[in-house]
């Protein structure tokens, strides 16, 4: 029997009667849900997340874990593509053993879809009305995929995966909706300058599951305070990385039969997801100059899992930030404790790379970092503040890495690893990565496209976390030029 189901009257998203023929309901321990946006120039990197899983799977215990998948492709964004650049609602299987074969870090397929996979996609008025091509940048659509996932699976614990393109900070408040500027997930194929915004992520679980187990952005720079802040009542745990990020480097082939095997925890399943990207990343390095006093962009990659689910604690920290602010701008050493806002220096241990994020939008320092070196300025009412800042990233910060061949600076799971010591807490906690808009990003090019390089002076109105934040005050003030 068919659903014809109606959105509740306050609901924002689904005016409109939503068609789903598919009748049945699947318990199951693990509910992995893949929103795959390649419809970019991530087309063939989308499908090749489909083959990990699958590949995944066969190595699960399929009675513990389901997997859905909502794709969207585009064929003209890639040489040789993969798949016909249209959406598809899938179910996905195992891979039977005459459908791959795996050869060393390369997954080579007869075809990317397992025959075990089962395809959802006329069951759904929202795909097969839209001729298989839905808006993966627009709140609605995410709302239906995890709506239809609601309703299919009993899940003891819920996971869902973006991925796409991020892009850091940038008015986050804005709906897609509407309009929307850059934050992760866009649809070239709808509206190239259209995205999905915290808001709209946030809105969508709200409104569907009320709150998740756990959320990773497979995407990149969207590990910010910022991003924090706004996912704070709607998942448990996140798990996103402050800086570019590799794609595939998350490894479903690896987390899935982890996930599903012995039960465990929501918080280890994430520590896996950092542990397989840290051995997929640990030799790769993004740049390789380490002449520059003030480097004015990453250099390392890194992955962090964020308790979320420690609302006082994030509210905390946004006090503090704006507290740190207002002691910044009032001191008498002003400009050399600004010095540190989008330029990190170096000290006598060294260079601090990975520490400083060329964003879509601006630059973003890692939080911890920046507090770490106010604390060695000569002012008191900073380094008192940056020092609570410390011990309140440690409480929410659960596990994280950065860094890549020849620059591995930190690693919360193992206090003896990295070679600035000094950066782990004695009990293995870590303070470092989540960052936070740090300055305007200068000379980058708009190819059309609006948002790049923004003013400032409007970042109060960017996001919850920038709302009454004296942040907001010094960004504009001292770091708009």
């Amino acid at each position: 029997m068919g659903l014809a189901l109606n959105s509740s009257s306050d609901s924002i998203y689904s005016q409109s009667e939503i068609i789903d023929s598919a009748d049945f309901v699947e318990e199951t321990e693990v509910l992995f849900m893949m929103y795959l946006d390649g419809d970019n120039n991530l087309n063939n990197v989308a499908w090749y997340n489909v083959a990990y899983a699958q590949f995944g799977l066969t190595s699960a215990d399929t009675s513990k874990i389901s997997v859905v998948v909502l794709i969207d492709g585009n064929t003209e964004k890639c040489t040789n593509p993969v798949g016909d650049g249209k959406s598809y609602l899938l179910k996905l299987g195992a891979y039977s053993r005459n459908e791959y074969v795996y050869r060393g870090n390369n997954l080579a397929l007869s075809t990317y879809v397992s025959a075990n996979t089962v395809d959802y996609s006329d069951t759904v008025n929202w795909i097969y009305n839209n001729n298989h091509e839905v808006d993966m940048s627009s709140g609605e659509t995410l709302y239906n995929f995890l709506y239809w996932s609601k309703n299919h699976f009993q899940a003891e614990k819920t996971i869902l995966v973006l991925q796409n393109h991020g892009g850091g900070p940038y008015n986050e408040l804005t709906s897609s909706i509407s309009s929307s500027a850059r934050s992760l997930c866009w649809d070239e194929t709808t509206d190239d300058d259209k995205y999905l915004s915290t808001t709209d992520v946030a809105t969508a679980i709200n409104q569907t599951f009320g709150k998740i187990d756990m959320l990773v952005e497979d995407v990149c720079l969207q590990c910010s305070i910022e991003e924090v802040y706004g996912l704070r009542n709607s998942v448990n745990y996140l798990v996103a990385s402050p800086n570019t990020t590799y794609g595939p480097t998350y490894n479903y082939d690896q987390v899935i039969p982890f996930a599903s095997t012995n039960s465990p925890s929501v918080v280890e399943i994430g520590k896996k997801f950092i542990d397989y990207n840290y051995e997929k990343c640990k030799d790769l390095t993004l740049r390789q100059s380490n002449t520059k006093l003030n480097d004015p962009s990453c250099m390392e990659l890194s992955l962090t899992l964020v308790d979320c689910s420690k609302t006082d604690i994030i509210e905390d920290i946004k006090k503090q930030t704006s507290q740190l602010a207002d002691a910044i701008m009032e001191s008498g050493d002003r400009t050399s404790l600004l010095g540190h806002i989008g330029k990190l220096k170096r000290n006598n241990s060294g260079y601090f790379y990975g520490f400083l994020f060329s964003a879509s939008f601006v630059y973003t320092n890692d939080l911890g970092a920046l507090s770490y070196m106010l604390i060695n300025e000569n002012d008191s009412a900073v380094s008192a503040i940056a020092e609570n800042l410390l011990s309140d990233l440690s409480s929410i910060i659960v596990y994280a890495w950065s860094g890549g061949k020849e620059h591995n600076w930190y690693y919360s799971g193992d206090s003896t690893y990295g070679d600035l010591n000094s950066f782990i807490n004695s009990d293995g906690s870590c303070p470092f990565g989540i960052s936070i808009t740090a300055a305007r990003l200068t000379g980058k090019v708009s190819s059309g496209r609006t948002g790049y390089g923004p003013s400032l002076a409007n970042y109060s109105s960017w996001s919850e976390f920038a709302q009454n934040n004296s942040w907001a005050d010094l960004l504009a003030n001292y770091k708009n030029n």
